[in-house]
């Protein structure tokens, strides 16, 4: 069996219910490309585990999502913005097409606007890597959220801050 069509199997479990712990356990080994994105939503706890409520729960955070003010009204945030996506893509192309940049441009915009946050570089950084995998604004925003906060659950601001930094540079994704 491939480890596409495991990841499959578990995502499609016959009783509906997906095993978070096995989803897990085989994602450290990988995920698939083509599942990627699924697969983040339901780790972050972005989409319920339970497959027949999934469509309902999509609907919803699009719903409300698209309520949010995703437009950074700060001239100079704007601009600080622009300069560190700049630097992002141009080490990541794919991040350039129009579809994928405005999706970038309006999640953050619309985290900073609606949690009270300054930017900082390695928000777009997290958010980069994330925007590759879910193709949807909305989603997008929602694993992005649950992705913070998972982190900031975890261990103290400072610390987080710096193993951010350390695994976008890891990764390719951080940097000047």
């Amino acid at each position: 069996m491939t480890d596409l069509e495991v990841f499959k199997e578990i995502l499609g479990a016959d009783d509906g219910y997906i095993d978070e712990v096995k989803l897990r356990d085989y994602s450290t080994l990988g995920i698939p490309n083509e599942l990627r994105g699924e697969v983040w939503l339901l780790l972050l706890n972005v989409l319920p585990l339970d497959r027949t409520q999934i469509a309902d729960h999509k609907k919803g955070m699009h719903k409300h999502y698209d309520r949010l003010v995703t437009a950074v009204d700060d001239a100079m945030t704007r601009t600080l913005i622009a300069r560190e996506a700049e630097k992002l893509f141009h080490r990541h192309p794919h991040l350039r097409e129009a579809v994928r940049r405005n999706a970038i441009f309006n999640t953050l915009g619309a985290y900073l606007n609606h949690h009270n946050v300054a930017f900082e570089p390695y928000l777009l950084q997290l958010l980069g890597p994330l925007s590759s995998v879910i193709s949807s604004e909305a989603e997008l925003y929602y694993a992005f959220r649950a992705l913070i906060r998972r982190l900031g659950a975890v261990m103290p601001l400072e610390m987080t801050l710096q193993l951010i930094f350390f695994v976008c540079l890891f990764f390719g994704w951080g940097g000047g």
